[in-house]
């Protein structure tokens, strides 16, 4: 049994989020898969923005406080699709750096599952060579691996080539502060409980009680509806979707304000 107070709070946080989500569905997203020829780096910035909205639409339907581990997930990864969109609207370079790390991520997890493999004595080749093992010999892609690399994150003190685990090649942290002082507060401020919940351990839930859980859940929605909300506004406004709709503005922060609404 629930604190009524806790709990209806909880629930006006839920809408909140379903109320942002549907904004999205209905005076966004349609924009969106109207445009045309867009550019590398409109394909980075709309195709961020899309992840973060598919993360909204699965959040929209789990309405039970059984779900929170999973809003925390969602918290974290809309955070870290967030920070990706400031640092891409910042500079238009970045998004060549983007899109090509996509190879470079793939053709290393390929390796690191062949070269283990390899490395296994009891392990016996088969017939057919693994799909992964056929990518990674392909002498164009082995080039294509070590070119983009070199291009993008180029060596370290050892002469060694990068693999980056993230196309910018910093971590959040440095992401979050590249961003900004008030960036970089908030990571320190909301990460760590994130993670809690993405990670194996019981830092997130020990000691809590049922209600505690519950407010979790809805402290998740809080950090998602601020978050998606400032992805959602400068999504508008670097695409021109506030030219394209001039109501969609004010559209925009009633949803942003709707949970109150059902306190």
């Amino acid at each position: 049994m629930h604190d009524s107070t806790v709990e209806r709070k909880a629930e006006a946080l839920f809408r909140g989020t379903v109320a942002l989500c549907d904004l999205a569905n209905r005076h966004v997203v349609p924009i969106l898969v109207g445009m045309v020829a867009k550019t590398d780096h409109e394909e980075a910035v709309v195709g961020t923005y899309y992840r973060m909205h598919f993360w909204m639409l699965s959040l929209a339907k789990l309405d039970y406080p059984s779900h929170f581990q999973t809003v925390l997930n969602a918290t974290r990864a809309i955070y870290e699709l967030l920070v990706d969109l400031k640092l891409l609207v910042s500079d238009v370079s970045l998004a060549e750096k983007y899109h090509d790390f996509s190879f470079v991520a793939r053709f290393s997890a390929a390796k690191k599952f062949i070269d283990h493999l390899d490395a296994d004595p009891t392990y016996v080749l088969p017939a057919k060579p693994e799909k992964r093992r056929t990518f990674i010999s392909d002498p164009a892609n082995q080039k294509k691996f070590d070119d983009l690399r070199q291009k993008h994150w180029g060596k370290d003190k050892k002469g060694n080539l990068i693999t980056p685990h993230h196309w910018s090649g910093l971590d959040f942290a440095v992401r979050c502060a590249k961003i900004g002082p008030t960036e970089a507060r908030r990571y320190r401020d909301i990460y760590s409980q994130c993670s809690w919940f993405v990670h194996s351990g019981s830092a997130g839930i020990d000691g809590l009680s049922p209600d505690g859980l519950l407010a979790a859940f809805g402290w998740g929605h809080s950090q998602i509806q601020d978050m998606f909300a400032e992805g959602t506004e400068i999504l508008c406004r670097t695409q021109h979707l506030f030219t394209a709709n001039a109501e969609l503005r004010e559209q925009l922060e009633l949803a942003r304000v709707a949970a109150g609404m059902f306190l």
